[in-house]
């Protein structure tokens, strides 16, 4: 089975998880892949009439409702299933303040791929490997960034420094802004809006093999305050992954959900005391020495 490896910044759940259906598609019997990601043309050259990308941005962040009622959201459940071809896999995500987080795939006779964290420790549990492992800081930060997937707009302004609307072109059918997204690291992505209703479409990254993911979103809905995606698409090297949101629940989330694991528990006590096995005692001087 194909490995697929992406940076860390990209370290996605439904990223790599691509990579795994990729695999079970090739080896499995459910047929040829099919290239049906949306249709996108080279970048042209912007015009100097095109909307400001980071007006455009802010104008998409309006529209779904608003910063300030995002952050009112406490928590966020979300279930739902995602799909390539005849491949079905079940899709679970949790969310809540203080960087608390779960997220489980359910592959068909591949088990269940959880990632989580309890707003402190973070986990990870692989069927394939030999059960839970602990995430670093890095990891943790940028798993609980992209749990929260239905905030990825929220979230441009810190992540880059530079904002430019670059082209005015097509996404999957519809007429849309180019914004390029650069941070300071030189990480770059691709954000497409509706040149109707300013309305994000979609995103695109490139990863370390300079392949390209796109997500688009679709079905918007309306929940309480705020408008949430019930579709996307996820596509990479011709293979569309479609994630259907059966279940969207804001503010019910039970907050023990996102306790630890007895396994991971006890990774944490061993991490524990192998730090303290190599920080070296504190000495003292016997008193008038100097």
């Amino acid at each position: 089975m194909p490995i697929y490896r992406v940076k860390k910044s990209y370290f996605h759940p439904l990223i790599l998880t691509i990579g795994v259906i990729i695999g079970l598609l090739m080896t499995g019997p459910t047929g040829a892949m099919q290239d049906s990601r949306p249709s996108l043309p080279p970048p042209q050259i912007a015009a100097a009439d095109l909307p400001n990308g980071l007006d455009l941005v802010k104008q998409a962040i309006e529209t779904i409702g608003g910063r300030e009622a995002f952050e009112q959201i406490t928590s966020m459940s979300i279930k739902g299933s995602m799909s390539a071809q005849k491949l079905t896999l079940a899709v679970e995500i949790h969310t809540a303040q203080n960087g608390r987080f779960i997220y489980k795939i359910s592959i068909p006779k591949g088990g269940v791929r959880t990632t989580g964290s309890d707003g402190t420790v973070g986990w990870r549990l692989n069927p394939d490997t030999s059960g839970y492992e602990l995430l670093d800081k890095a990891d943790l930060i940028e798993n609980n960034r992209q749990a929260n997937i239905h905030t990825i707009l929220l979230q441009v302004e810190d992540r880059f420094s530079r904002i430019e609307t670059i082209s005015q072109e097509d996404f999957g059918g519809k007429d849309a802004y180019t914004v390029r997204l650069s941070s300071d690291d030189g990480k770059e992505e691709f954000m497409f809006f509706d040149t109707g209703n300013q309305m994000l479409l979609g995103v695109k990254i490139i990863d370390d093999q300079e392949q390209s993911f796109f997500m688009q979103f679709d079905d918007w809905e309306t929940f309480g305050e705020v408008k949430l995606f019930r579709k996307m698409l996820l596509s990479r090297e011709g293979l569309v992954l479609e994630t259907q949101f059966t279940e969207i629940t804001i503010n019910e989330t039970d907050p023990a959900i996102f306790q630890q694991p007895e396994q991971v528990k006890k990774l944490v006590a061993e991490r524990e005391n192998e730090s303290n096995k190599q920080t070296p005692p504190a000495t003292t001087q016997p008193d008038g020495a100097g």
